[in-house]
């Protein structure tokens, strides 16, 4: 929604929910991964697996579900004199189930493995400041611009997979 007060100034804001489904991939990848261990040199065979993978299932893993977010703004915008406005606006983004890959995890195969899950509960939230002005100067019109941005996440909550955390 947006409210006007007068010529020069109005607030705006909205409230939302959204979902995001796991990919395919995320849901049935498969892949082995070789890498040096950076600390002994021995050679480490990681293989990424889907959920559904009985060595998944055993250290774990369950079937992934959807990301869910609600979504929080609102914000100000000032029209200062008849050539320069001001906008502020600050947000919350709150996600529960992220979906994110855990850490090698040894198998009862002996292989060490991984695989996406339902790790996260994470909160973004952040402030826009935005300032632009026209000036003319000897019949040249310039436009000035000034924008700042401040992100922040905070994760709000980590599920731990049999002792074993997400990368």
């Amino acid at each position: 929604g947006r409210f006007r007060i007068n010529d020069a100034l109005a607030f705006r804001g909205a409230v939302s929910t959204g979902f995001k489904a796991p990919t395919p991939g995320q849901n049935n990848v498969r892949a082995t991964v070789s890498s040096a261990d950076p600390a002994t040199g021995v050679l480490l065979i990681q293989g990424l697996v889907p959920v559904s993978d009985p060595r998944a299932i055993a250290a774990g893993a369950t079937p992934l579900k959807e990301e869910t977010t609600v979504n929080v703004s609102g914000g100000i915008t000032l029209d200062l004199f008849d050539n320069t406005n001001i906008s502020i606006d600050a947000y919350q983004i709150t996600v529960k189930d992220r979906i994110y890959r855990t850490d090698r995890i040894p198998a009862d195969d002996g292989s060490t493995i991984s695989f996406y899950t339902n790790a996260l509960d994470v909160k973004h939230s952040g402030v826009d400041l935005v300032w632009t002005s026209n000036v003319e100067w000897g019949g040249v019109d310039t436009a000035f611009s000034f924008a700042y941005n401040y992100n922040k996440t905070d994760v709000t909550k980590v599920r731990i997979i049999n002792d074993f955390q997400p990368v």
